[in-house]
C-alpha cells in the first residue's frame, strides 16, 4: 500500500506540473492533468514490457525518473518563458480566456442549480458505493477485462500472449491499464476497482468543462450532467471494468479541444494537437473511436483560420504520434497487423464482430434504431406494456425488418433483437427518447450552415459538435453487428451519449429560454425520469449491501470452475485449456490477492510434447480442461480434448482429481504443491 501511495503522489504531481504548464483555464488543466495521467500509466507499461520488467520496483523507478524529468523541465522554461506550446498563445487570448473563467465562476448558484448539482453528486457518490462493495462480477470483465491484467502481471509486460480468448489480446487495453496499475502495486481488487471507477466522475466533470466551452448557462450544464449520470445504462456500466465511461471521458476531451480551436482559432494549433491525442487515447480504449478520425481532419478546412491549415496539420499529426507512442495503442496496432495483417485482428473475429454491410441489413438497423431508443422512464401496469411491445414489434414487421439477421438465428449468443417496454428504464431512459430528434435537427442546422456558407463552409462549433458525435453514433449502429446478449449496440453508443447530451442541452438552452410552460413539462420529465433511475440506483445499493451478496466467491461467480476451484490451493499454477469465453479472472483467486498463476494452452490441437513441456517449465500444479470432449471458440474450429485427457490420465506423475457432475477434468501434478 506503500508503494500505490508514493506512485500514486508522483503520478498527480506529474500531471498537475504537466496541467498548470501548457493549461490556460481549469477545463484546459483538468484535460491535460487527465490526458498526462493515462499517458504515464500507458509508457510506463509499455516501456517496462519492452524489457519484460512490470513489476512494482521498475515503476516506481520509471514514475521517480518522470517526476524529476518534469519538475526540472518547469523550472527551466518558467525562467525562459520559451519552448512550449504554451508560450505560443497569444497573450491577449490567454487575458480573455481567463476573464471568461473569472466571469463563469461568479455567476449566481440558484436554488433550483443547487438542487440539480446535489442529484448529481447523489447519484455519482452511489454509484461510487456500489462499485466499492461490488467484487468483479460482469461476464465480460472476469472472461477478459479483469483476466487479461492478470496475465499481463504475470508475464511482467503488456505484450500479448498464448491464449484461447482472443478479446484478451487483439482489443485495444487503455481502459484495463486504471486496473493494471493499482493491481500491480497493491494485488487488492477493491482498490483497482475504485481507480477504474474514476473515469466516471471524469467523464461527469469532462462534460461540464465541454457545456462550458460551448457558453452553456449553468443551470442547463447541471441539467445536461444530471440527464448522463442518472440514464439507466450509465449507472449500470459505471459499476464494474467496462471501458466505456472511460472512452466517453476521452472523446468528450477530443470535442473540448476542437470546440476550443473554433471559438480561438488563433490558438488553433495548439488545440488541435491535444484533440489528436485525446482521440488517440480514444481509440486505445475501443478502436469505434476511430469513426472520430475522418471528422477530425475535416475541421481545419471548416474553421475561420484558413491559412493556418498546415500548421493544425502538422499539430494534429503530432498530437497523434505522441499519444499512438505513449498510450500503448502502437503495441496493440503493431502485433495485430504483424500477426494478422489487419488493424482490428483475426479477420475471422471480424466477420462475427462487424456487421454484414448488405441493403437489407442497413435497412433493418436503420428500422430497428428508433426503437431501441424508445424507452419510456417509467411504464407501470403489464396490460400496457404488453400492448405496447405487440405494437413496436407488429410496426417493425409491417416496415419489413422483422427477419432475424446473420447469425441471430444461432442458439443463445449473440441473441435476436426484439422490441419491449419494461417496467423501468433500462437503456437510455429519457436521453434516448431525445437523443434520436436532437440528432437530426442538429444535422439540418449543419447543411443549412453548409449552405449557407458555401462555398467556403464555414461551421459553428455545436454543428462541429454535431458531426463528431454523428460519425461515432452512426458507425457503431451501422457497422457493429447487434447483439442482443451483449448489450449491442447499446453499450457502445455511451461513449457518444454525452456529446448527445450536449447538443441536446444547447438546443434546449435555447428553445426553452422564453418558453416557460415547455421548461415546465421538461421539468416533470425530468422528474419521471429521476425517479425510476433513482429505483435502479437504490436496487443496486442495496444489492450490493446485502448480507447474501458474495459474487466474488467462486461457487457464485463463476460457477463454471466452482467445483475445480475446491480442490485448487492458493499459490497453484493451473495450465488451462478453455473455451473462447471461459471466465477464467476466477482461477487467479481474486478474493485471496492473486496467489495463483495461470498458463492458458491456447486454441492449439493437443501436442503431448508442447504440454510436456509446458507443465515443466511453468512448474505447472494443476492441469484444467474445461470440457472432456471438445473446446469451443465461436469463430475459429473447436478443438477435441480426448486425446489430451487420455495422455494426461496415462502419465504417471498426474493424478486425476475427481470433480462433481460435469465435463471438466482436473488433474494435479505429484509433488507440487506451489510455484
Amino acid at each position: 500500500m506503500i508503494s500505490f501511495t508514493i506512485s500514486a503522489i508522483l503520478l498527480v504531481s506529474v500531471s498537475s506540473l504537466v496541467a498548470r504548464h501548457f493549461g490556460q483555464t481549469t477545463g484546459e488543466r483538468f484535460l491535460i492533468a487527465l490526458a498526462a495521467t493515462a499517458l504515464q500509466i500507458g509508457a510506463i507499461s509499455s516501456g517496462l514490457s519492452v524489457f519484460y520488467q512490470l513489476r512494482p520496483a521498475p515503476w516506481l523507478a520509471a514514475q521517480s525518473f518522470l517526476f524529476v524529468i518534469t519538475l526540472a523541465a518547469t523550472i527551466i522554461n518558467t525562467h525562459r518563458h520559451s519552448g512550449s506550446l504554451k508560450a505560443s498563445i497569444p497573450k491577449a487570448s490567454a487575458e480573455e480566456s481567463e476573464e471568461a473563467e473569472v466571469s463563469a465562476s461568479n455567476e449566481p448558484l440558484d436554488p433550483v442549480t443547487l438542487i440539480v448539482l446535489l442529484l448529481v453528486i447523489g447519484f455519482v457518490t452511489a454509484s461510487g458505493l456500489t462499485q466499492l462493495l461490488t467484487p468483479v462480477s460482469g461476464f465480460d470483465e472476469r472472461m477478459y477485462h479483469a483476466s487479461r491484467v492478470l496475465y499481463w502481471i504475470q508475464q511482467q509486460s503488456v505484450f500479448p500472449y498464448v491464449s484461447h480468448n482472443d478479446r484478451q489480446v487483439v482489443y485495444s487495453f487503455g481502459s484495463e491499464l486504471w486496473f493494471l496499475w493499482p493491481v500491480l502495486l497493491t494485488r487488492t481488487e477493491v482498490i483497482g476497482r475504485m481507480i477504474f471507477w474514476l473515469g466516471f466522475p471524469a467523464a461527469v466533470m469532462a462534460l461540464d468543462h465541454l457545456l462550458h466551452e460551448l457558453k452553456v448557462n449553468r443551470l442547463f450544464r447541471s441539467i445536461g450532467l444530471l440527464l448522463f449520470v442518472a440514464t439507466p445504462i450509465v449507472q449500470t456500466v459505471s459499476v464494474g471494468l467496462k471501458p466505456e465511461i472511460w472512452l466517453a471521458a476521452m472523446m468528450i476531451g477530443a470535442a473540448f479541444w476542437i470546440v476550443r480551436a473554433l471559438q480561438q482559432p488563433e490558438s488553433a494549433p495548439r488545440c488541435f494537437f491535444f484533440s489528436a491525442l485525446f482521440l488517440a487515447l480514444s481509440i486505445n480504449i475501443k478502436f469505434t473511436a476511430l469513426a472520430m478520425l475522418p471528422v477530425l481532419f475535416l475541421i481545419p478546412w471548416l474553421t475561420k483560420s484558413r491559412p493556418r491549415r498546415l500548421p493544425a496539420f502538422r499539430a494534429m499529426f503530432m498530437g497523434g504520434i505522441a499519444g499512438l507512442l505513449l498510450s500503448g495503442l502502437l503495441i496493440t496496432v503493431a502485433f495485430n497487423l504483424h500477426r494478422d495483417g489487419n488493424l482490428m485482428g483475426p479477420q475471422a473475429l471480424n466477420r462475427v464482430t462487424s456487421s454484414d454491410r448488405t441493403p437489407i441489413q442497413l435497412y433493418t438497423h436503420a428500422v430497428r434504431l428508433p426503437f431501441l431508443l424508445m424507452e419510456f422512464p417509467l411504464m407501470p401496469g403489464n396490460r400496457l406494456r404488453n400492448s405496447l411491445t405487440r405494437a413496436g414489434n407488429q410496426m417493425i414487421a409491417r416496415l419489413g425488418a422483422d427477419q432475424p439477421l446473420a447469425l441471430e438465428t444461432n442458439e443463445g449468443w449473440p441473441g435476436r433483437f426484439a422490441y419491449s417496454v419494461p417496467e423501468n428504464a433500462e437503456k437510455f431512459s429519457l436521453g434516448g427518447l431525445l437523443w434520436l430528434p436532437f440528432l437530426l435537427v442538429g444535422l439540418t442546422l449543419v447543411m443549412l450552415e453548409a449552405v449557407r456558407t458555401f462555398p467556403a463552409i464555414c461551421l459553428s462549433p455545436l454543428s462541429v459538435l454535431v458531426l463528431l458525435q454523428a460519425f461515432p453514433f452512426f458507425g457503431i449502429v451501422f457497422l457493429v453487428r447487434w447483439m442482443t446478449d451483449s448489450g449491442l449496440p447499446e453499450r457502445f453508443l455511451i461513449s457518444v451519449y454525452p456529446l448527445g447530451i450536449a447538443i441536446m442541452v444547447v438546443l434546449l438552452a435555447r428553445f426553452l429560454a422564453q418558453r416557460v410552460f415547455l421548461a415546465a413539462g421538461f421539468a416533470v420529465l425530468i422528474a419521471v425520469m429521476l425517479a425510476g433511475s433513482a429505483r435502479l440506483e437504490l436496487w443496486q445499493l442495496r444489492t450490493a449491501l446485502s448480507p447474501g451478496f458474495t459474487w466474488a466467491l467462486p461457487g457464485v461467480a463463476d460457477q463454471v470452475f466452482a467445483s475445480a476451484l475446491q480442490h485448487i490451493p492458493p499459490g497453484s499454477v493451473i495450465l488451462l485449456a478453455g473455451h473462447q469465453n471461459a471466465p477464467d479472472y476466477a482461477l487467479f483467486a481474486p478474493q485471496d490477492q492473486y496467489p495463483n498463476r495461470v498458463v492458458s494452452w491456447g486454441k492449439a490441437e493437443f501436442d503431448s510434447a508442447r504440454m510436456r513441456q509446458l507443465i515443466n517449465d511453468h512448474r505447472i500444479t494443476h492441469v484444467l480442461i474445461q470440457d472432456d470432449h471438445e473446446l469451443s471458440f465461436h469463430w475459429d474450429p473447436p478443438i477435441s480434448t480426448s486425446a489430451m485427457i487420455q495422455w494426461l490420465a496415462n502419465q504417471r506423475d498426474l493424478n486425476e482429481v475427481p470433480l462433481a457432475a460435469g465435463r471438466m477434468r482436473l488433474f494435479k501434478v505429484a509433488g507440487r504443491e506451489k510455484y
